[in-house]
């Protein structure tokens, strides 16, 4: 983000903005910046909380001596700490984007509904992001990358609201806004002194987890079954099917629960960050509701089924276990086109009825599936069907 312009006689930074102090190497065009060396010499992400707008102007530089006053959490001592800097000192993470102020005005009827509430820093999501390097030396010298969480906030529960009643909230001559009317006193596990800890803060500070808490959602997470999300599917000028994912597992990442998924159609895995909302639309299914049961070899009713070219019909997506020339074994899901044969000499032959249902037309001709195959972004491939390379054809029924 670009640096905010100072509107005259304006501080150039807010409350609750995202700062840092300027020897952060931090740049706003890179998502991912890898720390090496002393990652601990990397500033935090400072959340601004007062501010102090002078009323004279330096003589030298011709601008008021703004200063601010920021706060982080330190995960060495695991707790708050507080430090003024003059605006030189800074530079803009992002302004506030979790502006509490209408709360903040209403007075402490309105904000009583915070009580036993949880909240955290509004610097975590980009503590969250911050990479650094360890050199381990191997004979191939390789480079471990690990996430650098020397100030990543914990999560807060609201004991008590408070008014802000010793100092000015608001500057009586610009009408900037100098610090929240509204303080929350909050406690945290204190892992540094297995104790636990209490702290007055400012409400502009923070943000709600609330959403995030699905501890008492029934979903059962059940790893046999499969999942489908909301509206989204997978599409393309032939076919558009609903998407359709594994569980691989439930991981919690500081303030919010990870679904950690396999896509079934893609084979590629991903995480989906879950709230309250969209925890309750995800779809839970049995198996045996999206694929049928094994349509070759012997079946759960140990009935032995022969692979051929009729076990596949055209415009169906079925799952199939394929082994390719280099022997390489894979799930793939695939979309049929058609089924098509060559004879010894390679030349193109149209199945009859009586060869389609037949196994021996396998070892009689060259036979292929043309499919779409989503393993490959929905390319069109050509799959050997033999009973060599076809280990496994189950339907899918969706």
């Amino acid at each position: 983000m670009e640096q905010k312009s100072a509107k005259l006689n304006q501080p150039l930074y807010q409350l609750g903005d995202l700062v840092t102090y300027i020897t952060n190497p931090f740049l706003n065009s890179i998502s991912e910046l890898i720390v090496k060396a002393k990652s601990e010499y990397t500033p935090p992400i400072l959340v601004v909380f007062e501010i102090s707008n002078a009323k004279n102007f330096n003589e030298q530089t011709g601008k008021k001596d703004v200063q601010y006053n920021c706060i982080f959490f330190n995960t060495k001592t695991c707790l708050f700490e507080r430090k003024w800097f003059k605006e030189i000192e800074l530079r803009l993470i992002e302004e506030n984007r979790h502006n509490d102020s209408e709360a903040d005005t209403k007075g402490l009827t309105d904000v009583q509904k915070y009580i036993n509430k949880k909240y955290i820093l509004t610097s975590v999501d980009f503590e969250l992001k911050k990479l650094k390097s360890n050199y381990e030396k191997t004979e191939n010298i390789k480079t471990k990358i690990t996430a650098n969480l020397d100030f990543v906030p914990p999560i807060l529960t609201v004991l008590e609201v408070l008014p802000n009643e010793n100092k000015k909230v608001f500057d009586t001559v610009t009408g900037t806004k100098l610090r929240s009317q509204i303080l929350l006193k909050c406690k945290w596990y204190n892992s540094a002194k297995q104790v636990f800890s209490e702290e007055i803060l400012p409400l502009n500070v923070l943000k709600s987890v609330e959403e995030y808490d699905i501890s008492n959602s029934e979903f059962s997470f059940d790893k046999e079954n499969l999942y489908l999300f909301p509206e989204s599917t997978i599409k393309d000028k032939v076919y558009e099917v609903q998407d359709v994912v594994e569980l691989l597992y439930i991981s919690f990442n500081t303030y919010y629960y990870e679904f950690v998924y396999r896509n079934v159609f893609t084979q590629k895995i991903n995480n989906l960050i879950l709230t309250k909302d969209n925890i309750s639309a995800i779809k839970e299914v049995q198996n045996e509701d999206v694929f049928s049961g094994e349509l070759i070899g012997i079946n759960q009713q140990r009935v032995f089924k022969q692979l051929m070219p009729s076990t596949f019909k055209k415009n169906n997506f079925y799952k199939i276990v394929y082994k390719d020339k280099m022997n390489k074994i894979t799930d793939r899901i695939i979309y049929v086109i058609d089924v098509i044969a060559f004879n010894k000499s390679f030349t193109k032959v149209t199945l009859t009825t009586a060869q389609k249902s037949k196994s021996e037309t396998l070892s009689d001709l060259h036979c292929y599936i043309e499919a779409y195959c989503l393993l490959r972004n929905g390319e069109k491939r050509h799959f050997v069907l033999n009973h060599e390379n076809i280990l496994s054809v189950k339907k899918f029924l969706m």
